[in-house]
């Protein structure tokens, strides 16, 4: 969060030894935590480029079942003698930020980024060594995937909606390496900036044009004009033109299934299995939809919806609700339709 989720308590920089110093202290502590609740828990310190001379805040992933109140108990254990009410700690969605006393009226931020335990290691290598991730991620979207920090995804889609989410590799070496980039190289780490920069210049599949902002979405555009490691890359790119671009992309996203399924084994039978469900599940909706219902039954609205959902759950399961749909006629369907709403109606 760059060090600004607290700065109406105060947050600081700190030069990066004093910084590091303070996230170990906080991964010795969340690690002691661990040991004497007996839970399986792991607890890194996300890596930044080596040289980087100061921190506005370090990043430590945390995975595993610790107690509810534990970082409710951890910023008090850094801040003795604050009320609850003024402790320095914020909660957004899966990242909570701690502030660690520095100095009168101010702390340091440590961001604690929860993950489940199963996508820990691809997590951490995807937060890793700066924007690197992200970067890497611009790559994998030009070919159709979605390169996050739990995987690397093949999106299935029917037309613009996506229907299911097929995941590729939980292996970020493995993931990085179809990208084009070199997986030894990103495992030796980086020293500076620039060493980032020529590792992804160096993807044989690298285009500058895919980075640019104004080649980007809306928000897209807005959140990555706000890293300073991102826009750092694009001027980079203005001192250092290449020399040749990789610009053989197909016209269609689609063209890279043969080389995808190619390299992830089991990948084209989860597409050919998607795509029967997407033919089934469209069946299922030309027969059992809300158009169809509240014409049989003259509902709309929240009682249209109340029972659509008392329908599907008649069955046993869902799976004996869809043999149902499949097999009945939409006659069929509009009958039993009506015949709930009467019985859904409080006798006279």
């Amino acid at each position: 969060m760059g060090g600004n989720a607290l700065k109406q308590f105060g947050s600081t920089r700190l030069p990066t030894a004093e910084a590091l110093r303070i996230g170990d202290r906080i991964k010795a502590l969340i690690d002691e935590t661990a040991v004497n609740t007996d839970r399986c828990v792991r607890c890194e310190l996300i890596p930044s480029y080596r040289q980087k001379p100061d921190y506005g805040d370090v990043d430590l992933l945390v995975a595993g079942p610790l107690p509810e109140q534990w970082t409710g108990e951890l910023a008090k254990t850094l801040n003795p003698g604050v009320s609850d009410a003024d402790l320095p700690v914020i909660r957004n969605g899966n990242v909570v930020s701690i502030g660690a006393p520095v100095r009168v009226n101010e702390v340091f931020q440590v961001d604690l980024i929860l993950v489940p335990l199963e996508e820990f290691d691809f997590s951490l290598a995807y937060f890793s060594w700066n924007d690197v991730g992200n970067l890497t991620g611009r790559v994998a979207y030009k070919m159709g995937l979605k390169l996050a920090d739990n995987g690397l995804w093949l999106p299935f889609r029917d037309g613009d909606r996506l229907f299911r989410s097929l995941l590729l590799t939980h292996n970020f070496g493995r993931a990085i390496e179809f990208l084009g980039f070199d997986p030894a190289r990103w495992q030796a780490g980086f020293d500076t900036l620039e060493d980032i920069y020529r590792f992804i210049a160096e993807s044989r599949y690298f285009d500058p044009a895919i980075y640019l902002l104004e080649n980007r979405n809306h928000r897209s555009r807005v959140r990555d004009a706000k890293r300073p490691t991102y826009t750092g890359f694009l001027q980079w790119l203005q001192q250092h033109p290449p020399v040749s671009a990789f610009n053989a992309w197909p016209e269609r996203k689609i063209d890279w299934l043969s080389r995808i399924f190619e390299h992830f084994p089991g990948t084209e039978t989860a597409w050919r299995q998607a795509d029967r469900d997407l033919v089934k599940a469209k069946m299922i909706r030309s027969k059992f939809n809300g158009e169809m219902i509240g014409r049989a039954t003259g509902l709309s609205g929240k009682t249209l919806g109340a029972l659509m959902s008392r329908i599907r759950h008649a069955f046993a399961d869902n799976e004996q609700f869809e043999s149902y749909v499949l097999e009945a006629t939409e006659n069929d369907v509009a009958e039993l339709a009506r015949q709930m709403q009467v019985a859904d109606k409080p006798a006279s």
